[in-house]
């Protein structure tokens, strides 16, 4: 910050006696107080020239005694320099108001408030000798583009994901230097360590500016080789398969790890550890993972190694507990753990995943399970023992959806089994969760809960990835009876994000021509009814072969609804006109017509109406079941 002693006080020091001693008693450092703060100069390189900064001007201060006396009370407050932004904005955040006593120290406040808004280049607080406070303003500029150059392994839409400057924002220094360590990191992820980022700054008119990133991508930076020490029970060979990072081969043109990354060679070491735990292997360590730059900087040699320790078993196993209503002997024999079998890591994960469930089940959210553990080397065995720490009774907050870019909120709610104050119950999560995944609309469906508002309240969040469920089939052919065939068939199982089912299908052929349209909503009136209609339109065209020409025209409706979790009854109801046709005279014994053909030819509507019952298991919402089933009908 800088300070700047307005002509005020020139004028000040010229007046009379009285005048003279009152400006002593407010000394220079207030009357002159003019505070600036923002950037002294962009670090970045431009292709205008700039001004060169202003020199700070130095401020003699006041004595202590005089210092304690410096307050004023404000008068008016007055903005200068704001261009686009307006005033009443600036006034919003100035922490000062008419009629307020103020002094340095909330001058200095209230500069570092503007500050902090990022609206401003350079802000400068002065106060008149009769009250009144000018604050001077430099507004940031306003970014008109954001130009990418230099990059080729990267593109330039992410690149764009990364940073946070956008057209339109408003520039800073400290955003430009924070998006260059983006790109950077982003290009050090990809195996280019020395890749370079240069940001540039082109001003234009109307305080607007273009930022400029070139970029020096570098060369990749590739692994050598990895090797192990220490390992006996594995070889190299099996580690590395283990690892993300791969060697870099010649041939291995479609592989992307097979580059330098810092952050994923610390993963390969988690990796490494689950794969020996997961073997009996309850004390194995990475003592040390180090990557050596060749001398020509061309590829990394990736040196691991590693303590095997003993191969363990599962010696005693017990679950303690301090929840009556948890017993502890029931959760033991929920454990896939049992004394004497080979340790292995994913099973205390399993078993804690199990304990969990059961304690949500009773409807306790948010219990802790700590396992812990006493290895026994002289018998190579490790005793577990799981502390299930219980919470009151949990109820449900509230519920978020979460990445549901298409699917509507309420497609999603309806097939969730709890409900806004309900009773935490994680068994009628699981559940909910297990609709989604049958509707088909999401490629991953993720349930996890929080702390809601209160202890004794829980926020479940649903987050979901889509993923399309449209498809398109054509088709065409060619057969000696229908000469050329066409079909085409477009089918949406997500209809407008509402869930409903719509089928459109058109067969075209020189004898044969049908259009077939069906529609389903899953929930009709919002209850566990499954209702659609059907369309339909067919000609088969055998005038040249057999004298008549068929066509049938109608519609139906459909009401499906669970009777249980099982069983699934099914109804339908279908009207339709057939229409046979034959030449003129045919029937008329010249014709040559047979009688059971004349007997149908005229026009008929048929009627029908039928069920079906299904049981058996199923795993999504559509009919009929999978797996086994029965299933009997009529109509």
């Amino acid at each position: 910050m800088s300070r700047r002693q307005p002509p005020m006080v020139s004028r000040m020091i010229r007046q009379d006696a009285s005048a003279l001693r009152f400006a002593r008693g407010l000394s220079p450092s207030l009357l002159a107080l003019a505070v600036s703060a923002g950037l002294t100069g962009p670090a970045l390189a431009q292709t205008v020239p700039q001004e060169a900064p202003t020199p700070e001007v130095v401020v003699q201060t006041a004595p202590p005694q005089a210092v304690e006396e410096e307050r004023v009370v404000v008068n008016r407050i007055l903005v200068r320099g704001n261009q686009r932004i307006d005033q009443t904005t600036v006034l919003s955040y100035l922490p000062i108001q008419p009629g307020d006593t103020i002094d340095a120290a909330v001058l200095d406040v209230a500069v570092r408030t503007l500050t902090r808004t990022q609206l401003f280049a350079d802000v400068q607080l002065g106060v008149q000798p009769n009250g009144d406070l000018i604050v001077d303003i430099v507004e940031n500029p306003i970014i008109n583009q954001v130009v990418f150059e230099g990059n080729g392994a990267i593109s330039e839409e992410k690149l764009r994901e990364e940073v946070t400057l956008a057209p339109r924002g408003i520039y800073t220094r400290a955003r430009v230097q924070e998006d260059v360590g983006k790109i950077v990191e982003l290009y050090r992820l990809s195996g280019r360590i020395s890749a370079t980022v240069t940001p540039k700054l082109v001003q234009l008119e109307q305080n607007r500016v273009d930022i400029v990133f070139e970029i020096d991508e570098g060369p990749e930076t590739g692994v050598r080789a990895i090797t192990f020490l220490g390992n006996t029970a594995f070889s190299d060979g099996d580690l590395q398969e283990v690892m993300v990072t791969k060697e870099s081969r010649w041939w291995q043109i479609f592989n992307n790890n097979d580059n330098y990354d810092p952050n994923r060679l610390d993963y390969d070491r988690e990796q490494l550890r689950k794969f020996y735990t997961n073997r009996g292997y309850y004390d194995f360590r990475v003592l040390s993972a180090i990557a050596e730059l060749a001398p020509d900087d061309s590829a990394f040699g990736i040196t691991i190694t590693v303590d095997e320790g003993d191969r363990y078993t599962f010696g005693e196993v017990d679950v303690v507990t301090e929840n009556d209503r948890l017993n502890p002997d029931f959760l033991k024999l929920l454990l896939p753990i049992r004394t004497g079998q080979l340790y292995e890591s994913d099973k205390i994960e399993a078993a804690v995943d199990a304990l969990t469930f059961a304690a949500g089940s009773a409807g306790y959210a948010f219990v802790e399970i700590d396992p812990t553990y006493r290895a026994n080397p002289d018998t190579d065995t490790v005793d577990v023992t799981f502390n299930v720490r219980e919470g009151q009774r949990v109820y449900v907050d509230r519920i978020n959806i979460i990445g549901n870019t298409r699917t509507l909120d309420n497609v999603i709610r309806r097939e969730m089994m709890l409900t806004e104050g309900d009773a935490f119950n994680r068994t009628l999560l699981e559940r909910s969760r297990n609709n989604l995944r049958g509707l088909g609309f999401f490629k991953d469906v993720t349930v996890a809960e929080a702390r809601g508002s209160a202890p004794d309240r829980s926020v479940v969040n649903v987050t979901v990835q889509e993923q399309p469920t449209g498809e398109l089939s054509v088709g065409a052919g060619f057969s000696s009876v229908d000469s050329f065939v066409v079909n085409l068939g477009v089918t949406e199982r997500n209809f407008r994000g509402r869930g409903q089912n719509v089928v459109a299908r058109v067969e075209w052929g020189s004898l044969r021509q049908q259009i077939d349209f069906r529609f389903t909503e899953p929930k009709f009136l919002g209850r566990d009814l499954r209702a659609g209609f059907d369309a339909f339109h067919s000609r088969y065209d055998l005038s040249e072969y057999s004298s008549y020409d068929y066509r049938s025209t109608g519609g139906g409706v459909r009401l499906s609804y669970p009777l249980n979790s099982y069983t699934l009854l099914s109804t339908r109801y279908f009207l339709k006109s057939d229409e046979i046709i034959v030449p003129n005279n045919f029937c008329s014994g010249v014709g040559g017509g047979t009688n059971a053909l004349c007997d149908q030819v005229g026009s008929f509507l048929n009627s029908s109406a039928g069920y079906t019952l299904f049981v058996g298991p199923r795993d999504g919402p559509d009919p009929p079941p999978r797996r086994r089933a029965g299933r009997r009908g009529q109509g």
